[in-house]
């Protein structure tokens, strides 16, 4: 089976493709969230629960892996260095969330204990100040949550806060790499995060200027450039299937970059429905671990 057979079939463009799209959505979101702190905006996928999901996805990977990191310890120990990958861990696991909107992913995975590094890029302009005035709020009520406690204090120790969620406005495809490429993250990022981001790209008409392709040809190996070997690369989609986002990330092997591949290591399941005979769910999660 040729690639050209393999690759899905493009999806008509449509607004939600342009970045003058989100640029108006954030702009009113901006003015939302600031006359109400409480109005953090739209969070993709809400009625799927996607975002729990997908939190939880990532915390039973951690659980499973946990065998694999205790036989890792004993042999090195022992004087046996393991060739495998670290697994996740939520203490030093770094997060990297692709077109991050409101910030609310990374939120909810801080809220879940992941303390590690953890940066949004988006490339509105708006959705990063909507992200930091986001974050700002919530760092103001868990002072307040703080303070309130310290009135009734019992002398226990106190854990340190995790590291504070960076924000900056990045494009996937033009973007300088030293902006996410840098620190302990030079080599990639342990987890790299899509929630709707390849489905906004995939309704963008737009084309990459060296190759003539469209955006959602070239996302695959933008992606992999960013998702350390050994490392996952979690996609949410409403537009796409499970055989489709495998298709459009597992290419053929004549297609695959020398600089790595992604194999399936995962999916999310969601409630399903049936109609003419054909079950189905409304939007797909695949994890992809980068070879």
């Amino acid at each position: 089976m040729t690639g050209a057979e393999r690759q899905p079939a493009y999806l008509e463009p449509a607004e939600l493709g342009t970045k003058e799209y989100w640029n108006k959505l954030y702009t009113n979101e901006l003015c939302n969230h600031a006359a109400d702190p409480s109005d953090i905006g739209t969070v993709w996928f809400d009625d799927s629960d996607a975002e729990a999901k997908m939190v939880e996805f990532l915390a039973d990977l951690e659980r499973e892996q946990q065998p694999q990191n205790q036989e890792e310890e004993k042999g090195e120990e022992e004087g046996n260095k393991s060739p495998s990958s670290p697994a996740l861990a939520r203490g030093t696991s770094s997060l990297l969330d692709l077109g991050c909107g409101n910030g609310s992913l990374l939120f909810a995975l801080r809220d879940d204990g992941w303390s590690a590094r953890a940066l949004g890029v988006d490339y509105s302009p708006q959705s990063v100040a909507l992200a930091r005035q986001v974050a700002a709020s919530r760092a103001e009520e868990q002072q307040q949550e703080e303070d309130d406690g310290k009135d009734g204090d019992d002398g226990g120790e106190s854990r340190p806060p995790p590291s504070a969620v960076e924000f900056s406005e990045w494009d996937v495809f033009a973007g300088d790499s030293s902006t996410v490429l840098n620190g302990a993250q030079t080599s990639g990022w342990d987890v790299v995060l899509d929630k709707g981001t390849f489905d906004a790209i995939s309704l963008s008409d737009a084309r990459d200027p060296a190759t003539g392709r469209r955006l959602c040809e070239c996302y695959r190996e933008c992606v992999l450039r960013l998702v350390r070997p050994g490392g996952i690369f979690l996609v949410t989609s409403c537009n796409w299937t499970e055989e489709e986002l495998r298709a459009w990330f597992v290419p053929p092997t004549a297609q695959r970059s020398e600089t790595g591949q992604f194999d399936v290591a995962g999916r999310v399941q969601y409630r399903t429905f049936s109609f003419g005979g054909v079950k189905g769910q409304t939007i797909s999660t695949l994890c992809f671990r980068r070879r």
